[in-house]
């Protein structure tokens, strides 16, 4: 091209609008030579070749003292960030087929999927892509993944969490209460509403289940309850990790067949356990327990909260306690 440096640019300023339109017009053929051919990577290779096109003339602006203005800059932004948007889907997909060894049908299902699933959402192909792939990575089948992504989608909107996260997040949970895809939706929702009902963050509420979720689930404590004892620890400056911990040393120190221990419930006439040796109900113990020390002086009942939940749990006690269980958290999530 004998063309000089600066009737380039002069013409590249002056058809903006029409380079824009050529623009979609290259993206529609070049969409027709990929369904031709079957291959993305000779789309990207087009992408690239105009993308490359368009900075090699920006630098020819350059050399006579121009700039690239707010009408051309978008229009290389845009080639270059479909090559990258097209290569990122195309990506999590075939890690998804390595990953998951799914068939040909589970791939067209997953692809049909992300897009449906993109186009009801904020978040694109890929991103919904990405969910799935971290779902499984936590060991979901494709089936799982495929009936808990929208849990998920809607988890990260709720909370500006980062997808995978969410993901990440949900499935473990699930998992130590050993739930099933089914209960996707609701766990996902406790976790949230424990977020809106006090100062924790999704990342915090993740982080306390990860510290109690198997133990909370062997005392009887479902995901709704444990969530709403987070918003209580929180409202109280217990967050985070450190509220899974105090709960978990809490539930710990309670269930101790020391002599202390046991003599203190017996003492008070409240016990952990029913007749049958079973696990009670927590928010009913706790409100048990404010009956039977409503008479102590401070003195007393503060060295029977350090001897039922020890000197690290004692302050979930105290603040489930102040909050006289998780009834009215539960109500309010």
């Amino acid at each position: 091209n004998t063309t000089p440096p600066d009737q380039v640019g002069f013409l590249l300023l002056g058809q903006a609008m029409a380079t824009a339109a050529e623009v979609a017009s290259i993206y529609g053929v070049l969409d027709l030579q990929d369904n031709a051919s079957g291959k993305l990577s000779r789309a990207e290779r087009n992408f690239a070749s105009f993308a490359q096109t368009m900075e090699t003339t920006g630098r020819n602006i350059q050399g006579f003292g121009g700039a690239m203005t707010m009408a051309t800059a978008p229009l290389a932004l845009f080639g270059v960030q479909g090559i990258r948007t097209a290569s990122k889907y195309e990506d999590a997909l075939k890690q998804i087929e390595v990953l998951a060894g799914a068939t040909a049908a589970e791939m067209e299902q997953i692809d049909a999927t992300s897009q449906m699933l993109s186009a009801q959402s904020v978040f694109g192909p890929a991103d919904v892509a990405d969910g799935m792939l971290q779902l499984m990575a936590a060991g979901q089948s494709t089936e799982e993944a495929l009936a808990t992504i929208p849990s998920v989608l809607d988890g990260a909107a709720a909370t500006g969490a980062d997808m995978a996260a969410v993901g990440n997040s949900l499935t473990n949970v699930m998992n130590s209460f050993g739930l099933s895809t089914e209960y996707a939706d609701a766990t996902l929702q406790s976790m949230v509403a424990s977020t809106a009902t006090s100062s924790n963050t999704f990342s915090d509420v993740a982080a306390a289940f990860s510290n109690v979720g198997g133990m909370a689930r062997s005392m009887g404590i479902d995901v709704e309850e444990t969530a709403a004892i987070f918003a209580i620890l929180a409202n109280n400056g217990i967050e985070g990790a450190e509220a899974g911990t105090q709960l978990r040393s809490m539930l710990v120190n309670m269930t101790r067949e020391t002599e202390d221990v046991v003599n203190t419930w017996d003492r008070l006439g409240v016990s952990m356990f029913d007749a049958q040796g079973n696990i009670r109900d927590m928010d009913d113990v706790i409100k048990e327990l404010n009956v039977a020390m409503e008479d102590m002086t401070d003195e007393e009942r503060n060295r029977t909260i350090q001897t039922l939940a020890g000197s690290y749990g004692r302050l979930g006690l105290e603040a489930l306690l102040a909050a006289d269980g998780t009834e009215a958290m539960v109500r309010d999530m």
